[in-house]
C-alpha cells in the first residue's frame, strides 16, 4: 500500500521488503565495506581472509590439538559452520514481521506510522546508492541502511522528486553557516560552535565507552579463569609451579595483553570502516537545535535526533536508543572551560544520561 500526501512535497509509503530486495541491499552493503564499491576488490578480500582463516585453522589443529582429540576439534568446527549457515538460512527465508510505514519531506525521514515516530533528519545519511531497483540511504555513523524499493512508490516523479532532494545533500559545496540561529520561541542566540575532524583517539574513546566490547572481554576472561580453575583442580602432585604462580605470572600478563589488542583492534577496525566519512565537521549547537556542515552538506535538526549521552574524560557520545544512530562531540574542539561547561548544560538539557552505551 502506498500513498502521497496532498502536499507534493511529503510522500508516505507503507510496504515489506521482499527477499530478494534484501538480499540486493545485504549485497551492496558487503560491496561497500570490504571492496570500498568494487564487486571484484571484495572477493579479493573474502578470499584473502578465508585464506588466512584457513591457515590458522591448520596450524591450531596441526600444532595446538593433541592427535587423539583432532576429530573432535574437527567434528566441533564443522559443526560451528553448519549452525551459522542454518541460522542465517532461517533469518533470509523468515518472512518480515509486518510492514515499514515511511514519510519522506524536505526536512528527513520518519519512521513509524503512530506513536512513538523515529525522525531521522538529513544529515544522519552518508550518502545514497541508487540501483535499477532500490534507493538504499547510508546512514553515517553506523553504516546502516535504509531501503527504499522503487516499487512502492505513487509514480515516477515522485522518485525524481526524492532525488531531487538527495542529490544536493550530497553533492552540493559546502555552505556558508549563518552566524546566529532562532530557537522556537522566537529568541535569536549565539550558537556553540564546534569544528573538529574525528580521528583515531576519538574512536578509541569511543570503544573504551562501549559496554558491547567490555561485555565481550569479560566473556574472554570467564573462560580463561574457569579454564584455569578446571586444570588447577586436575593438576598433578608436586607441580614446578604451582596453580596460583602460573595465573599471576603468566594468564594474568596474558589477559591484559589480551584485552589491550582487543581494544585497539576493535577500534581500529570501526576507524578504518568510517574512514571516507572523517571529513572536517562544523556543529553548530543551542537550546532547541542543533546544525551540522559535513561532507559537502549542510543540516539542521532539533535534538529529539537523539535520546541519550554518555560523557568521558574527551567528549560526549550522544546516540538514539532505537536508530542506535550516534554522534561524538569531543571536548578538544572546544576553546574554553566555559564553553565546556555551556555544551555540557546544553547536552544535559536535552537528553539523558545513561552508561549504558553499546556501540
Amino acid at each position: 500500500m502506498t500513498s502521497e500526501s496532498a502536499t507534493p512535497r511529503v510522500i508516505k509509503l507503507n510496504y515489506a521488503c521482499t527477499r530478494a530486495e534484501r538480499d540486493e541491499a545485504e549485497s551492496l552493503a558487503l560491496r561497500k565495506q570490504l571492496g570500498g564499491g568494487s564487486k571484484w576488490l571484495m572477493w579479493v578480500v573474502l578470499l584473502t581472509l578465508s585464506g588466512l582463516g584457513c591457515l590458522a585453522l591448520w596450524h591450531i589443529l596441526v600444532r595446538e590439538v593433541r592427535p587423539e582429540y583432532r576429530p573432535y576439534a574437527i567434528a566441533g568446527f564443522i559443526a560451528l559452520v553448519l549452525f551459522f549457515f542454518w541460522k542465517n538460512h532461517l533469518r533470509k527465508t523468515k518472512e518480515p514481521e509486518g510492514t515499514a510505514t515511511i514519510e519522506i519531506s524536505e526536512t528527513g525521514l520518519t519512521l513509524g506510522a503512530g506513536k512513538p515516530q523515529v525522525a531521522l533528519p538529513w544529515f544522519h545519511f552518508a550518502e545514497c546508492i541508487e540501483t535499477q531497483n532500490l534507493f538504499v540511504l547510508v546512514e553515517r555513523a553506523t553504516k546502516t541502511m535504509l531501503i527504499l524499493p522503487k516499487r512502492v512508490f505513487p509514480d515516477q516523479d515522485s522518485q525524481e522528486w526524492l532525488r531531487s532532494q538527495i542529490t544536493p545533500r550530497f553533492n552540493r559545496p559546502a555552505p556558508v553557516l549563518p552566524g546566529r540561529l532562532t530557537l522556537a520561541n522566537g529568541q535569536d542566540v549565539t550558537p556553540l560552535v564546534l569544528r573538529f575532524q574525528l580521528g583515531y583517539w576519538d574512536y578509541l574513546d569511543r570503544t573504551l565507552a562501549s559496554w558491547r566490547i567490555w561485555g565481550l572481554l569479560f566473556a574472554i576472561y570467564g573462560l580463561m579463569i574457569g579454564s584455569h580453575v578446571a586444570a588447577a583442580s586436575n593438576s598433578p602432585p608436586n607441580p614446578v609451579y604451582s596453580s596460583t604462580q602460573i595465573f599471576f605470572w603468566f594468564e594474568v600478563p596474558l589477559m591484559l595483553l589480551l584485552g589491550t589488542f582487543v581494544i585497539l583492534l576493535a577500534s581500529v577496525v570501526t576507524w578504518r570502516a568510517h574512514a571516507r566519512q572523517l571529513v572536517p565537521m562544523e556543529i553548530r549547537l543551542t537550546a532547541d537545535e542543533m546544525e551540522i556542515s559535513a561532507n559537502g552538506a549542510c543540516e539542521s535538526g532539533n535534538w529529539s535526533a537523539y535520546t541519550c549521552f554518555k560523557e568521558t574524560r574527551r567528549s560526549w557520545i550522544i546516540w538514539h536508543r532505537a536508530t542506535h544512530a550516534w554522534l561524538l562531540l569531543p571536548k578538544r574542539a572546544l576553546q574554553s572551560p566555559p564553553e565546556i561547561e555551556l555544551c555540557r548544560s546544553l547536552v544535559t538539557r536535552n537528553l539523558r544520561p545513561s552508561r549504558w552505551y553499546f556501540g
